[in-house]
C-alpha cells in the first residue's frame, strides 16, 4: 500500500482491548515544504494544485516532475517509485520488527482513506466481531462500508480506500512481523 497508510495490531486479553499502531501515517502536507525546497535547489519537479478550465486550483498539492505531468502525486511516500524518488518523494518502505505474542489477534493494513475518519478504536471495534468468527473479509468489508459511510457525511469526494486483515494464531513467542 502506497502513499498514507497505517498498521495497526490489536491485543486481546480476558481484560482489556489494546491497539498498537505499528506504522507512521505519512501524510503530503507534513513533508510538501522540504520537497518543494530539495525540488527547486535541484531543480527536479514541482509541488502544485491541479486547475480547472478557469484556472482555480482544486484538491491537493501534488509533486509532478519537471516539464511532465507524472507523477501527480499527493503524498510523500510511494514504496519503489524511481521516478516520485527523484524529485524528492520517499521511496524506501519503513520496516520495524514487532514481537507478537499469544494475545496478538489480529493486523489491520489500511490505506488513509479508512483512517481518515475512523479511529484506532473503532477500527479494532468493527473488527472484533468478524475475529470471533475467524472472518477476515467480513472485517475487511465492514471496515471499507464504515469508511465509505463517515467520507459521505463529512466529506464531498471519497478517498481511496485500501484494507487488509490479517487474523493472528500465535501459539509461541517466537512470531516476528
Amino acid at each position: 500500500i502506497c502513499g498514507t497508510s497505517t498498521n495497526l495490531s490489536t491485543t486481546l486479553s480476558t481484560a482489556s482491548c489494546l491497539s498498537t499502531t505499528l506504522s507512521t501515517t505519512f501524510f503530503f502536507f507534513q513533508a510538501e515544504d522540504g520537497i518543494r525546497d530539495a525540488q527547486e535547489s535541484r531543480g527536479l519537479g514541482d509541488v502544485y494544485k491541479r486547475q480547472d478550465q478557469d484556472g482555480e486550483e482544486y484538491g491537493p498539492a501534488r509533486v509532478w516532475l519537471k516539464h511532465e505531468n507524472i507523477p501527480g502525486l499527493a503524498m510523500s511516500r510511494s514504496l519503489g517509485d524511481q521516478v516520485a524518488a527523484s524529485v524528492g518523494v520517499i521511496s524506501d518502505p519503513e520496516i520495524m520488527n514487532y514481537q507478537i505474542t499469544p494475545d496478538d489477534k489480529f493486523m489491520i493494513i489500511a490505506s488513509d482513506g479508512v483512517w481518515e475518519f475512523l479511529t484506532n478504536q473503532m477500527v479494532m471495534n468493527y473488527a472484533i466481531p468478524y475475529y470471533n468468527k475467524n472472518d477476515p473479509e467480513g472485517a475487511c468489508e465492514k471496515l471499507i462500508k464504515e469508511s465509505v459511510n463517515w467520507w459521505k457525511k463529512e466529506d464531498e469526494v471519497i478517498d481511496d480506500i485500501t484494507c487488509i486483515a490479517i487474523f493472528l494464531k500465535v501459539e509461541n513467542n517466537q512470531g516476528v512481523i
